[in-house]
């Protein structure tokens, strides 16, 4: 990744918070990351590296994650700079 295409402070900060509230939203449902993966058809690794910021997902991924926990992508974005869900 050259200069240009590296992540900034509040970039990171945003998939952190992004991150989280999909792992609030799983955990709160009772769903493995593995039982997640197997129901949205997104690789577990893949999952688990979201819920720790270390992913930029598509919009498209987001839905399919989101789709067996029964919630919007728009509920994971962070509300305010910093704030979870």
């Amino acid at each position: 990744m050259d200069k240009d295409e590296r992540l900034g402070y509040e970039d990171e900060e945003y998939l952190r918070v992004l991150g989280a509230n999909l792992a609030k939203a799983r955990k709160k449902k009772g769903v493995s990351q593995l039982a997640l993966a197997l129901d949205s058809g997104v690789a577990r690794s893949y999952i688990a590296d979201l819920e720790r910021g270390k992913r930029n997902p598509t919009l498209l991924t987001l839905r399919k994650v989101c789709k067996p926990l029964g919630i919007e992508p728009r509920s994971l974005l962070p509300r305010q700079k910093g704030e979870i869900a």
